[in-house]
């Protein structure tokens, strides 16, 4: 595990090492493709407009008051009620800003590091959503997931998803990471329920790096806030990633697993065989059967060809 710090000049570097080999996302989020029909309340209602002069009204509703000037002027509190929604309510949609998503938004920001991100939506029902959806995590470089699919704030159900992926990466042994991208406060309960729900899957084999990271073998997760979440405390500033900046949050986490000599010179050779795929397909083409069959033919044995 690499534990260079974030700030040497051997980490940026190490970070374009990254950046140039990461190639393909996946983010699972229950609120992808819906926004708030509310925005959150910027500041307090806006005080009725006194009116300048006396408004007719029926008799018996409410009392009028006559000013130094001599004109009759309504009772504000009995002539215009002010309707001021219940604290709670204010608070509820904060919630849900907070838990939004802006898949378009994630997407273009991916696509300007060459990064290719699919914003994918779980299902709501009993069908367990890794079923459908095993091949696209199986071919990412980095899954980033939401905590609270439809209302499961213990996060059992993204839980389930992580350890089977934990699991498979093991017998694979191959590195992945994990990102748990919330709209959620507690950054440190969740990774708490983390720990306890892998633990009831069967997977034992992890340890806490810190208070909002879990690594198990090769497979590294770590806890960030939405940039919509309003920060209530320097930690949970410092975990914060808006959406135009989590491509680079993504890459900072992939780094910190890599960040060594002889893993960056691995990401970087590994990063050119995966720019010249396309290349190598295109000159091992069918023109070459011919050509390779007869070489094979003229060998004596010809299974040394």
């Amino acid at each position: 595990m690499a534990s260079h710090a974030t700030s040497t000049q051997f980490f940026i570097d190490s970070q374009k090492l990254v950046e140039c080999f990461l190639q393909t996302v996946v983010m699972i989020d229950d609120r992808a493709y819906e926004t708030s029909a509310r925005p959150a309340p910027s500041g307090p209602p806006p005080s009725p407009v006194r009116p300048l002069f006396n408004v007719p009204r029926e008799q018996g509703t409410g009392t009028e008051v006559t000013t130094e000037s001599g004109i009759q002027e309504s009772d504000l509190e009995e002539d215009l009620p002010v309707e001021q929604a219940p604290d709670q309510d204010a608070e509820q949609i904060a919630q849900d800003v907070a838990h939004e998503l802006d898949p378009q938004r994630v997407v273009d920001q991916f696509s300007n590091k060459g990064i290719i991100c699919a914003v994918l939506k779980p299902t709501e029902g009993g069908t367990e959503p890794f079923e459908k959806k095993a091949h696209a995590l199986s071919a990412a470089d980095v899954l980033i997931l939401d905590w609270v699919w439809f209302k499961d704030v213990e996060g059992k159900r993204v839980s389930k998803v992580i350890a089977r992926i934990i699991r498979e990466s093991s017998e694979q042994h191959r590195m992945r990471l994990i990102l748990i991208y919330t709209g959620q406060r507690r950054l440190e309960k969740i990774a708490d329920d983390l720990s306890k729900n892998l633990m009831s899957h069967g997977v034992t084999d992890f340890s806490r790096l810190d208070d909002f990271t879990i690594q198990s073998a090769g497979t590294r997760i770590t806890v960030y806030s939405k940039g919509n979440v309003e920060p209530t405390s320097e930690a949970l500033r410092e975990r914060a990633a808006p959406f135009d900046e989590l491509p680079n949050t993504v890459i900072t986490e992939f780094t910190k697993m890599t960040a060594g000599l002889i893993p960056n010179i691995a990401v970087a050779s590994l990063s050119e065989i995966r720019r010249a795929t396309h290349r190598l397909l295109a000159r091992f083409n069918a023109k070459l059967d011919a050509p390779f069959l007869a070489n094979r033919a003229l060998l004596n044995p010809p299974s040394e060809g």
